[in-house]
């Protein structure tokens, strides 16, 4: 019987860092389906904390520290105690559940960068297996939204992917190629829009959003964060829409194009 070769370690590592995100991947190579987006809640409080703000619990003020004992583990922050000692299963501690306080050391460090959401397109890698979204779409306007999208998050922001099928997705997030767009009969519900938008931090909160594309993925963002910045909104074709995101990709200040392309979207409205 023939052996097969070997995995290398660094290809398990790349594809399936964890043995949930594994098992996830199989189950949806045998079904066909895209593998279930995993909860960023946690993940979205840790950025907030990396960047120096508080992560507390609302119901007592408490400030909170992510001590995760092992995967899996259902009280991952835990009260601050005295010297910074950890106090274990005492208190609140899901994610969904806490919030964030700005302090001091966060004003030092500056603010968070905008999340930036950005439409998928139509265009796919030509595949059988799940893709990352950042590979799967491949089509010029997605690929010159993202490309405005990076600049504008910079070092301390996201960019996110609206998914008519699947949602909100992170870059890394592995897709199957699908064929539908935002408001055909299958798109993504509203409730899983609501319930994505909580986990990544785009409902409204003390970080900016910015949504570019088209006018049925921007209305999707801004009916869950009304304050979204809309730089795109007032183009009068698709040839006007590429002439601003390519301002923004190519921008030596990206923020302050954006202010100017939002104040003046504005006052067209």
């Amino acid at each position: 019987m023939p052996r097969t070769a070997p995995v290398p370690r660094e290809a398990v590592v790349r594809c399936a860092p964890t043995l949930a995100e594994a098992v996830a991947q199989a189950v949806a190579r045998l079904d066909r389906r895209a593998v279930p987006a995993p909860d960023r809640t946690d993940d979205n409080l840790r950025t907030y904390a990396a960047a120096g703000w508080d992560v507390v619990d609302p119901a007592t003020g408490r400030a909170m520290v992510w001590a995760r004992r092992h995967v899996g583990d259902p009280c991952p922050w835990q009260p601050a105690g005295p010297e910074g000692l950890v106090p274990v299963n005492s208190g609140r501690s899901a994610g969904a559940a806490l919030g964030v306080r700005e302090t001091a050391r966060s004003r030092a460090l500056g603010p968070l960068g905008p999340i930036v959401v950005v439409p998928c397109s139509g265009a796919k890698a030509a595949t059988r297996t799940a893709l990352p979204a950042r590979q799967l779409y491949t089509g010029s306007y997605h690929l010159l939204c993202r490309q405005a999208a990076e600049r504008l998050a910079g070092a301390t922001g996201d960019v996110v992917v609206l998914s008519a099928k699947h949602g909100f997705v992170t870059l890394d997030e592995p897709l199957f190629p699908y064929e539908l767009r935002m408001g055909q009969p299958g798109s993504v519900a509203p409730e899983r829009l609501a319930s994505q938008a909580a986990q990544l931090g785009i409902l409204p909160g003390p970080r900016p959003v910015v949504a570019l594309g088209g006018r049925a993925y921007v209305q999707a963002v801004t009916q869950l964060r009304p304050d979204t910045l809309r730089p795109l909104a007032g183009c009068r074709g698709i040839g006007e829409q590429r002439a601003r995101l390519a301002r923004l990709a190519r921008a030596e200040q990206p923020l302050g194009v954006l202010r100017q392309l939002t104040a003046a979207a504005a006052s067209t409205d």
